[in-house]
């Protein structure tokens, strides 16, 4: 079966139920699939197994073997960075200015959510406030610094030590960062996410391994959490097989409503396939009537986001 079918098989049976509950950590795209941002959505996508790891009691030593030890952050992000990321976060400064001033930093501007099914890579990114809708999607566009990201990645296959620092916008909190350390022999990924403004908190230290597909790569923990994804070529827009959504949705049982609409300047059809008999159960998005787009929106802030995939390889 074709990987988006059969994505939207699972979303129809399975996704498309109540609402989820707010993630702890914001994921930037690289977890959750295009149609699964709708039931929620957002993104979100799978929701992650992060917890919180409780503070060890006063004067107690931790037990966790020192291997499992939460990673530093590297020597620059001092105290002038956590301000730095504020700034950014509360849209006084730049991603550029985050990047010209600390050079191994990756900086995800721009919302978006990524995921692979049986090694097909698609998502959406949620488009600018200008409304453009692009052909293309470029993989500077999703990770600003993106000559780092390949930069560790080949380091970590050369077994050459490195350590990466990923900021990025989320949801439900505005920003994350995700730490990647790579000591030459195993790869960890840690998430912080900020509880006060002076302090880093790590909510999740993983041990994690590189993943390559046709056309992108990705880190995941050993235990089955995704972390960044990275393709190789720029993106391109993606559209399901209306035709078949829809037969799946009524075969399901669905009540499918529909009604003109415009994204971005390009007429839409627009549908909301939900079940009454089944609390939650609920699907909408917007399909371009010339078939050049397919569109999700955001139902509490009104954002629009394009569906994309990464080409076929040749």
């Amino acid at each position: 079966m074709n990987p988006k079918l059969l994505l939207l098989t699972l979303l129809l049976s399975l996704t498309l139920t109540a609402c989820a509950p707010a993630r702890s950590e914001p994921e930037s795209g690289s977890e959750a699939s295009a149609p699964s941002s709708q039931a929620e959505e957002q993104p979100s996508e799978p929701a992650s197994s992060v917890q919180e790891s409780s503070a060890d009691p006063a004067g107690e030593e931790s037990s966790a073997p020192e291997s499992q030890q939460p990673r530093t952050l590297p020597d620059w992000a001092d105290e002038s960075f956590y301000t730095a990321v504020v700034d950014w976060a509360g849209g006084t400064r730049t991603a550029d200015s985050l990047v010209e001033r600390y050079g191994d930093l990756i900086v995800s501007d721009r919302y978006f959510r990524l995921a692979n099914e049986d090694g097909s890579l698609s998502g959406w990114i949620e488009l600018g406030r200008d409304g453009t809708v692009p052909e293309t999607v470029p993989v500077e566009e999703l990770y600003q610094n993106s000559a780092r990201l390949e930069q560790f990645r080949a380091n970590c296959k050369a077994g050459k030590p490195d350590q990466l620092v990923w900021l990025s916008r989320g949801d439900p909190l505005l920003y994350g960062l995700q730490v990647y350390t790579f000591d030459g022999e195993t790869l960890w990924r840690e998430f912080l996410m900020p509880e006060r403004s002076d302090l880093l908190t790590s909510a999740d230290l993983s041990e994690s391994e590189l993943v390559e597909g046709d056309g992108w790569w990705q880190i995941n923990t050993v235990d089955g959490v995704r972390g960044i994804l990275v393709p190789e070529e720029a993106l391109t827009r993606s559209v399901l097989d209306l035709e078949e959504v829809l037969r799946q949705a009524e075969e399901a049982g669905y009540t499918i409503v529909q009604e003109p609409a415009d994204r971005s300047g390009i007429p839409c059809t627009y549908y909301q396939l939900w079940n009454s008999e089944k609390t939650g159960m609920y699907y909408s998005f917007y399909a371009a009537e010339d078939g050049s787009c397919w569109f999700y929106g955001d139902e509490v802030n009104g954002s629009i986001r394009l569906a994309v995939e990464a080409a076929s390889p040749a």
